[in-house]
């Protein structure tokens, strides 16, 4: 595997606190985490306190044995059932390919304690959020798949808000951010409470929206993201045996298998412009 790493620093953008390179198990993983500890040993410092802008990350991978994918995870919580639900996203991304020092996971404050298998790039906040997606602008083409995943809280106040510590994140704010972002596929996935707000309205061109829950309904104790990541460990969600799971058909198991969908507590949503049957992650 052939691994290029270059990390730009600005003024200010994203605090980056743990290496994404490191501890996430596996071969890969330990063979760029090796490759990354040098980058992440120097700190600076920007504004609103934050301590180095990663601008940039190039992972250059043979396609030989992976496609071009990046995905962010975001929880303003750290309650031990949201990074469970963090835990189930990354390892279902793993299994599909994407590798760990692709995979962004900006979580409360920041703060790593207990095991759990993904390291946490920075604290959640508006700002790091923007800074990330703004920096995978110019990594992320007509080439890649990119995913986002949100879970832990959520608001309703003139639009659905994602709660995070400081401003919460409205979604005309990631609206107006993934705005600059064309990949082949988005797939962007929201558990949390009111997230049919952003499915609906992101939704559209490159892009497949899920939800938990409709834009003025709370979803409900993380069954919607078990059902969901649980897809792609169950033979029987591939519905027309073709040996991949779609978006489509694990967003079809999840309202099977999920008991607050069954019963009409929550809503489910889907909401894209192309055939997500046809939308994979590997």
């Amino acid at each position: 595997m052939k691994i290029k790493n270059m990390i730009a620093i600005g003024a200010a953008g994203l605090t980056l606190l743990y290496s994404p390179f490191a501890s996430a198990g596996g071969k890969d993983s330990g063979e760029v985490g090796r490759k990354d500890e040098a980058l992440c040993s120097a700190k600076g410092s920007g504004s609103n306190g934050l301590e180095r802008l990663m601008g940039a990350l190039d992972v250059d991978i043979d396609r030989g044995m992976y496609d071009k994918k990046y995905a962010v995870i975001v929880s303003g919580s750290d309650d031990a059932r949201y990074r469970e639900n963090i835990t189930l996203a990354y390892r279902t991304l793993l299994s599909n390919g994407f590798t760990p020092g692709n995979i962004f996971v900006l979580e409360a404050e920041g703060k790593k304690e207990g095991y759990y298998p993904y390291s946490i790039t920075a604290p959640a906040s508006k700002q790091n959020l923007k800074s990330l997606i703004e920096s995978l602008h110019e990594k992320v083409d007509e080439n890649t798949t990119f995913v986002m995943y949100v879970t832990g809280h959520g608001v309703r106040n003139e639009e659905s808000e994602i709660l995070v510590k400081g401003k919460n994140i409205a979604v005309s704010d990631l609206e107006n951010w993934l705005s600059g972002m064309h990949p082949k596929f988005g797939i962007l996935i929201f558990d949390q409470c009111f997230g049919g707000g952003f499915a609906k309205r992101l939704g559209k061109k490159e892009y497949v929206a899920v939800s938990a829950s409709e834009k003025d309904e709370e979803s409900m104790e993380g069954t919607f993201p078990n059902a969901f990541f649980g897809a792609w460990k169950n033979p029987e969600a591939d519905k027309n045996k073709d040996g991949k799971i779609s978006i489509q058909e694990a967003f079809d198991y999840a309202l099977e298998n999920d008991v607050h969908a069954e019963s009409g507590e929550q809503s489910p949503l889907l909401v894209t412009d192309l055939d997500a049957g046809k939308i994979y992650l590997k």
